[in-house]
């Protein structure tokens, strides 16, 4: 039996259904991208240490111990033709204390226009990149980037900055804080109206090299439109960056040997990764697990820990680097075992699942990563954790009435906002306590308004429902009247049985006429009583003279002559 890797529970997997579904709302990762701890052991135990460090500085002395030989893309300085400046060269470039006070208070800062010309003036790289500032956002030989300027600053302040190609590192730097939603609708996310289901945590994006992919080479159509998307909603990615900018770069290398030999099994579960490195007030950081949440740790201001970074985060998502990675980030801070949850919250899951046991109305959808609640109005509601109206920690919405399935076009999502009381709870208990508001969901109406409309509207479907039945029924009855065969089913079990009654029970010296067919009218009358019948064909009158001799009739010649009739 294996223990869950998120609240303990023993069971034959590494994370239970409920945790499945809860984990990656709680922490915003997703189960099926953390490392099994033997892996994370192994990897960690690689770089010559054990698990659960203490202080960040140990991390980045074991980083830059690491082999050199994959970063010789950011010593190879780009030759360019040479060229003589007409007018007074740029200053080498550098920012004053005042210009990264400015920077950090973005667009609505004040600086003299002085320090605004500067700014917009740059300055040179050691490589002959020209660095400038406007508009809000530096750039790099024309291309707008994002740089840790801090960083950069105390950077070029060391020794042997001459033989880096900073443009080329610092290009790298941007694709690898690159964002991209995987949630997105292009990349396979789910839709109702117009509001996005959310199938993957808020702390992974897709591979953020993917931009720099050679759509040409690609044979998947899934790739294909992320490449495109990417080109179309780029608030979080540059979009300047191509992989002509980069070449020679190790990762580079790499993403192109695995497109030859993997590219027809790209899909998108493969291309979802961690997001790992931030910009954050002129410095660059790290995103690891501390314990059981995320955090961010200063990297330092040396190049080739920059260049070692990039390689591992935008290798392949299947590269051993990329994965040993993954690893630091996720277990080089923590011990082992530990949960991913924290007490707190493995209670609240504890107590969710207690709900689910002993409550038959409320189940588990794995599938749909939602619960399904079952209340005493009929009305089945699905809860699924995740952003909801007003910053709430989950949707609801009705799914079935009575055991059937609500039309789609009718299944919107009702608002129900977290209460003070609520939102105080951590995301097991309330789903907890939502899930027993609907259950009683006629008396929740009272205190839950959006609750009222949906019961009304179930009530409205039902009568439309019994209508419709009441329609098809009549509708159908219609039709077998005019069925031929329905027809001689009726008049072999109806007709003529009654017509053999009356036959029985008429006294003896009455009288029938049984005159050919005309105009479809009766053709058989009494004389003594209303009982009309018109026959179809030879066939019944010949079981009509049957039936007449049986039940003891007889012809009446005298009266056939006496009125010029016939079969009287």
């Amino acid at each position: 039996m294996a223990i869950c890797r998120g609240c303990g529970l023993e069971g034959p997997t590494d994370w239970c259904s409920l945790c499945n579904i809860l984990v990656p709302e709680i922490t915003g990762d997703s189960t099926s991208l953390m490392p099994e701890e033997d892996l994370i052991d192994r990897m960690i135990s690689e770089l010559g240490v054990e698990r659960g460090l203490k202080e960040q500085n140990e991390l980045w002395n074991i980083i830059e111990n690491q082999p050199a030989q994959s970063i010789h893309w950011i010593f190879s300085v780009d030759e360019s033709e040479p060229f003589q400046w007409i007018t007074e060269p740029p200053p080498p470039w550098s920012l004053s204390q005042e210009d990264m006070a400015f920077i950090e208070l973005g667009p609505g800062g004040y600086i003299e226009v002085r320090g605004r010309r500067r700014l917009q003036r740059g300055g040179i790289l050691p490589d002959g990149s020209y660095l400038s500032w406007s508009n809000g956002g530096f750039s790099i030989d024309g291309k707008p980037i994002k740089i840790p300027h801090q960083c950069l600053m105390e950077a070029l302040e060391k020794n042997d900055t001459e033989s880096v190609d900073w443009r080329k590192i610092i290009l790298a730097i941007n694709v690898a804080i690159s964002y991209y939603d995987p949630n997105s609708t292009r990349f396979g996310g789910r839709m109702h109206g117009n509001r996005r289901m959310r199938q993957f945590g808020r702390e992974l994006t897709i591979h953020p090299a993917v931009k720099l992919l050679n759509e040409q080479n690609l044979a998947n159509n899934w790739t294909r439109n992320m490449i495109a998307l990417a080109n179309r909603y780029n608030a979080e990615v540059n979009i300047h960056i191509h992989k002509e900018d980069l070449s020679g770069a190790e990762w580079l290398r790499r993403w192109e040997d695995f497109l030859r030999q993997n590219e027809k099994s790209l899909t998108q579960d493969n291309h979802i990764v961690t997001r790992t490195l931030v910009i954050s007030e002129g410095r660059l950081f790290l995103r690891i697990r501390r314990g059981t949440r995320w955090k961010k740790i200063q990297v330092p201001a040396d190049p080739k820990i920059w260049a070692l970074l990039c390689d591992w985060i935008l290798s392949p998502p299947m590269h051993a680097d990329h994965i040993r990675m993954r690893c630091i980030q996720y277990g080089l801070f923590t011990t082992a075992p530990e949960f991913i949850l924290d007490p707190e919250n493995i209670r609240g899951v504890q107590f969710f699942r207690n709900i689910i046991a002993e409550n038959e109305n409320v189940e588990l959808m794995p599938e749909r990563k939602s619960i399904a609640v079952v209340g005493v109005s009929g009305v089945t509601w699905l809860v699924t954790p995740g952003p909801g109206p007003h910053n709430s920690r989950f949707q609801v919405r009705w799914l079935k009435i009575d055991g059937k399935t609500v039309p789609l076009r009718q299944r919107d999502n009702i608002c129900i906002v977290e209460t003070d009381e609520l939102r105080g709870l951590v995301l097991g208990d309330a789903l907890g306590a939502i899930s027993l508001a609907l259950i009683d969901d006629i008396n929740s109406q009272t205190k839950i308004d959006t609750i009222g409309p949906v019961l009304e509207a179930a009530n409205r479907l039902r009568e439309d429902e019994k209508t419709h039945d009441v329609r098809t029924r009549n509708r159908l009855h219609q039709e077998l009247e005019g069925n031929p065969a329905e027809q001689l089913v009726r008049r072999a079990t109806e007709t003529f049985p009654r017509l053999w009654s009356v036959l029985l029970r008429l006294p003896i010296g009455a009288r029938m006429r049984l005159t050919p067919m005309q105009n479809n009218g009766p053709n058989l009358r009494f004389d003594t009583c209303n009982t009309t019948l018109s026959t179809n064909g030879l066939g019944e009158r010949m079981v009509i003279y049957r039936m007449l001799r049986n039940a003891g009739w007889e012809r009446d010649q005298e009266e056939e002559e006496r009125l010029g009739e016939i079969r009287i």
